[in-house]
């Protein structure tokens, strides 16, 4: 499905495209999805079937100003919506909040990592009995460096 690239007035873009989300609805235009990126001013992308539905959705509104003639590869929007990955930095002997899953808002050691996986073994520190689990490195939070 084509995108499209529509300029409009920076800091105005998510008017434009609950404007763009109306307008189609109310005229019956093939328009699938209006997305503003939080990294870029003064765009709102559209994806529809055609860049003449996309000008009727916009003609006229004081916050548009333009639009590029040609779609936008999928290829070159990935890298503007793509999430980039924030390594965790975690060592054995961390002490660390689990955020998620059946143990969240438990307190434990970190006893192994496994970056490749992007696990951690863990030592529970209010259990009765030491009980290691592993879990992924996006369910914990780091609250204090071994050595700290």
């Amino acid at each position: 499905m084509p995108i499209w690239a529509v300029k409009c007035t920076a800091g105005r873009e998510i008017l434009l495209a609950d404007k763009i989300e109306v307008r189609a609805k109310k005229m019956g235009l093939e328009i699938y999805a209006v997305f503003v990126p939080s990294n870029i001013k003064g765009f709102v992308f559209v994806e529809a079937e055609t860049y003449d539905d996309v000008l009727r959705s916009v003609y006229g509104d004081r916050n548009f100003k333009g639009m590029i003639k040609e779609p936008i590869p999928i290829e070159e929007m990935r890298g503007l919506l793509g999430v980039k990955e924030i390594e965790l930095e975690v060592n054995p002997g961390d002490i660390v909040e689990l955020i998620s899953g059946p143990f969240k808002g438990e307190q434990a050691r970190v006893v192994r990592v496994d970056r490749g996986k992007k696990e951690v073994t863990i030592e529970l520190l209010d259990a009765a009995i030491p009980v290691q689990i592993t879990v992924k490195m996006d369910n914990i939070t780091v609250l204090k460096r071994r050595g700290e």
